[in-house]
């Protein structure tokens, strides 16, 4: 009876961690080790992972924290399994989400919200693990110079995008702390007169930047480029811009003229084929979307930043 019970305990044992593969024996004893050890467990978690390899337990469990925990905030409302925008990625807020602090390039490429937009490195920019990408070139830098990641994701071009002309988002976690005004450039895109990008500590001091539109707002101060920003247009005549999950830069109602014609870039002001104003920062995380709310906003670098924390990086 003994033998019995222990062997029922045993595969009792077993069944619970079903997602599981033997990973150390010691003569006879096995020791089982979770596939995906995370903390509230969703679909599209289950699914980014699935697309995956090589992740420690640590990296594994952030990425499903932070993805069950952007679900939970209403930011990711598709399966995370397909191509494209819509209910077959993350749904009708974001278009891609970049998380570059993670263990190897391969995954660092990965559109965590399906399988379109995918990275392409150009100009060899520096990777660190668990850390990010760092830009070469600096601001004097040229398309055959600027360390840059190309998002292929094109606005006017892109397959049901929720980036649209006055409902649109973008930002980056910037790991590098630094006083020094720039012109360099995080993450954007322009075509004739129209922009996409920010300077976080532009050359008059002020946070600098624009979203579909060609007025270019300076917009508060801001003192040290390090931080995780947003940039949103929730309107026509409505920008909003957003640091580390709780600070409201400032706001503006410079007119929305038109989506880019020209693809995303991060680490340099794209398109790829006309890059310039390259940063030397260490950038983290980067995402693409629709209009956010503060409420969004704030959820969404929190929660980016909870990832870091879990990996000791973060930065607010």
């Amino acid at each position: 009876m003994r033998k019995l019970l222990s062997f029922l305990i045993a595969l009792g044992a077993v069944a619970v961690v079903s997602l599981s593969a033997p990973t150390t024996v010691t003569g006879a004893n096995t020791v089982w080790q979770p596939l995906f050890r995370r903390s509230g467990d969703c679909t599209q978690a289950t699914n980014f992972l699935a697309r995956t390899s090589g992740l420690s337990d640590t990296e594994t469990t952030a990425y499903g924290v932070l993805i069950c925990g952007l679900v939970t905030d209403g930011i990711i409302t598709g399966t995370m399994n397909g191509a494209n925008s819509g209910s077959g990625a993350c749904g009708s807020i974001l278009d891609a989400l970049y998380i570059l602090a993670t263990n190897n390039t391969t995954t660092a490429a990965l559109n965590l919200c399906g399988t379109s937009y995918s990275l392409v490195t150009l100009n060899s920019p520096t990777f660190a693990a668990d850390q990010g990408y760092t830009g070469v070139g600096g601001v004097g830098c040229n398309t055959s110079t600027c360390g840059m990641l190309n998002t292929q994701f094109t606005p006017n071009s892109a397959t049901t995008p929720n980036f649209s002309q006055n409902s649109s988002s973008f930002g980056s976690y910037n790991r590098t702390s630094s006083t020094t005004a720039s012109t360099s450039v995080t993450i954007g895109s322009r075509s004739g007169t129209n922009a996409n990008y920010f300077q976080s500590v532009s050359t008059t001091g002020s946070f600098n930047g624009e979203i579909s539109g060609n007025t270019f707002s300076f917009v508060g101060s801001n003192a040290n480029r390090q931080g995780a920003y947003i940039l949103t247009r929730t309107g026509a005549a409505a920008l909003a811009f957003y640091k580390n999950g709780s600070t409201t830069l400032g706001s503006d109602t410079s007119a929305s003229t038109a989506v880019t014609a020209s693809t995303f870039t991060i680490l340099a002001y794209g398109p790829p084929s006309a890059a310039t104003d390259g940063t030397l920062d260490q950038i983290s995380a980067a995402f693409i979307g629709a209009g956010l709310t503060s409420t969004q906003a704030f959820a969404l670098n929190n929660r980016i930043n909870a990832y870091m924390a879990a990996l000791g990086v973060s930065i607010y």
